[in-house]
Order: C-alpha cells, then sequence, then structure tokens
C-alpha cells in the first residue's frame, strides 16, 4: 500500500507478479482486499501474465498466507483453474521468503521521486516504476532464494534481515 499525506491519507493498494522472464501485470486498487477481490485480481492478471511469460504448463504461483489468499473463495478457484501453488509454511509470514516485498519497496521508493499529489499522479508514478523495474533487480531478487531459504531455516523461521 501506498499513501498520500497524513491526516486521512489517499491510499493505493498493489497486487502484481514477476518472473525470471519479466515482469507481470500490475494491478492497482483503492478498495480493501477480500476474496472476491483477490479472485478477480487473479483472473485478470495472473493468469494472463502466466501465458506472457511461460510455456504451458511450466510455472507455480507464489503467494504468503495472508488470509484473503487463503479464503476458500480464492483457493477453489486455484484449484479449478488448474494453478500449481507452492507450498508455504504455516508458521511463516516472513518477507524473508517473499522476495516480491523487496520489489514493492523498490517500486514505491522510484514512484516516490515523482512526488505525487493525488491518487491519479501516484497511480501513474507507480505504473511508471513498475514497468521501469530493472531485469537486474529481478534476477537478483531470484537467485537470492536459495539464500533466504537457507536463512530462515537457519533462524528457525524468524525474521532473516532480507
Amino acid at each position: 500500500m501506498w499513501c498520500i499525506g497524513e491526516k486521512h491519507p489517499d491510499k493505493v493498494h498493489m497486487w502484481g507478479c514477476f518472473s525470471a522472464h519479466g515482469m507481470g501485470d500490475l494491478y492497482m486498487f483503492e478498495e480493501n482486499l477480500d476474496g472476491p477481490l483477490m479472485v478477480r485480481i487473479l483472473k485478470q492478471c495472473l493468469l494472463r501474465s502466466a501465458q506472457r511469460l511461460f510455456p504451458p504448463g511450466q510455472w507455480f504461483f507464489q503467494q504468503d498466507n495472508d488470509p484473503k489468499h487463503k479464503s476458500k473463495l480464492v483457493q477453489k478457484w486455484l484449484q479449478t483453474s488448474g494453478i500449481d501453488v507452492m507450498d508455504w509454511p504455516s508458521y511463516s509470514n516472513s518477507p524473508d521468503l517473499n522476495p516480491i516485498e523487496n520489489l514493492w519497496a523498490d517500486v514505491k521508493r522510484r514512484a516516490e521521486m515523482d512526488n505525487p499529489q493525488d491518487v491519479e499522479s501516484l497511480r501513474n508514478a507507480l505504473q511508471k516504476a513498475w514497468d521501469e523495474t530493472d531485469m537486474r533487480l529481478i534476477k537478483k531478487l531470484i537467485e537470492s532464494m536459495p539464500r533466504r531459504l537457507k536463512r530462515v531455516r537457519e533462524q528457525a523461521g524468524w525474521m532473516t534481515g532480507y
């Protein structure tokens, strides 16, 4: 989520995906995320991104244990859509295991440089930052996964500083 101002800030939430093959779609929204909205986002963005980035049947979906991600509605849609979802440790919502958290921080930092003053300019700055993401960063995030997993295991699931 990215906010403008301090008192009753306007906010924009983002959903996006990436792979070693490139950036997937970015979906921005202002309402609170729930199961039905999550399914709409996945229908609109996940499948289209996967079709663009991967040969058929050669990808897995990674998401954390956020209750909206794990809702029965979302799980049913993923299953009926034939999407293979990576298992996520039930005890861990660690951002250390989710490299998109690092990508969000980078996108937000770059969007902030445009000094957006309203929701429309914020959306434009976020989309621009997403579209201009350097594939070297994506490669670095993906290549860091074995080290992240090792460090999380060493920390018994606790934060590692990634």
